[in-house]
């Protein structure tokens, strides 16, 4: 299940901007939610990334995605 937040487009405003719905449970730009990522990293302990991609039918880079953006190094 991919997230869609939603949009809202000025109608009265000039050139029409839009603006996205942001709420906590996830972050902006990311498909998935905060605790769908955290689920990840959990299961990626003792795992390898192959591993989580099989076990939660998940690309390789969408995992690696996750990871890279929930361990700052």
């Amino acid at each position: 299940m991919l997230i869609q937040p939603k949009r809202g487009i000025c109608e009265l405003c000039e050139d029409n901007p839009t603006s996205n719905q942001r709420l906590e449970w996830y972050d902006y730009k990311s498909r998935y939610t905060k605790a769908y990522e955290n689920h990840i990293l959990f299961v990626l302990v003792n795992s390898t990334i192959s591993d989580v991609s099989l076990k939660e039918n998940l690309g390789y880079d969408a995992i690696d995605g996750i990871l890279e953006r929930k361990v700052k190094g």
